[in-house]
């Protein structure tokens, strides 16, 4: 019974560095969003404004909770990055992570840790998977309008 007292590290989101540039200028002052939803609620929602570079950052962000050890199903971390130019949205990342959170993903360390967000004139979203180690069973599938490196459309 104890086990279902302790609380787990959940990791909600490595680092986040990246640069947003439209046709190869960077976006100045430009808004990004960030949402991290554990098990269905929101535990972290900020905004963020790009710098004369284009260049943004978010620090990593973990909780503390009883969930994993829940006998009621398995909870799942989302993350969103957003952005908005001439007021259509755009996912740079949208991600449900195929474990419970407890377990580091350094596919998606390494994906966030230099976001390149190159936008042009022709902006399409794709889905991407990739096949975790951390996680064998389920695979990481990620929402973007960028090209995402190592991760198959």
């Amino acid at each position: 019974m104890a086990c279902f007292l302790k609380k787990e590290t959940i990791y909600l989101c490595p680092e986040v560095n990246g640069t947003l540039t439209f046709e190869g200028k960077p976006l100045v002052n430009q808004p990004i969003r960030i949402a991290l939803v554990y098990s269905g609620k929101i535990h972290f929602n900020d905004y963020i404004y790009t710098d004369e570079q284009g260049k943004f950052h978010f620090d990593g962000y973990q909780i503390k909770s009883r969930e994993p050890n829940s006998m009621f199903g398995v909870p799942k971390v989302t993350q969103q990055i957003l952005t908005e130019i001439d007021d259509k949205r755009y996912r740079l990342w949208e991600a449900r992570l195929p474990s419970n959170g407890t377990k580091r993903l350094k596919m998606v360390e390494e994906q966030l840790k230099n976001i390149d967000a190159s936008f042009t004139k022709e902006i399409k979203e794709t889905q991407y998977e990739y096949h975790c180690p951390e996680s064998p069973v389920q695979p990481l599938v990620v929402l973007s309008a960028l090209k995402l490196k190592g991760l198959e459309q």
